[in-house]
């Protein structure tokens, strides 16, 4: 059987996305999206949040389980604003 990926997106629609792209190739694998919470998930809720998304993944995570951090690179939308794409990172590098 296979395992499941504990997929950390920015939005609801971002999860979809991702599932229904990784469904297609990998129908057998669970996707389980997180996201963070509020009115409106972004980068920004997803860099405050993103230590707390990840250790409710690693406390749902079984043996053949996987945990992914997706989010947009925004290169043209964000080119000089990267501190919350530093802060994932460092997050995503420490744990």
């Amino acid at each position: 059987m296979a395992g499941t990926i504990w997929l950390i997106v920015e939005g609801q629609n971002d999860g979809d996305i991702a599932k229904a792209i990784l469904k297609c190739k990998y129908p057998q694998v669970r996707i389980s999206p997180l996201y963070p919470t509020g009115q409106n998930p972004n980068l920004s809720r997803l860099a405050v949040q993103i230590e707390k998304l990840i250790q409710q993944a690693l406390g749902n995570r079984k043996p053949g389980d996987c945990i992914a951090v997706l989010h947009d690179a925004d290169q043209l939308t964000r080119p000089f604003d990267r501190a919350d794409y530093q802060r994932i990172r460092q997050v995503c590098i420490k744990i």
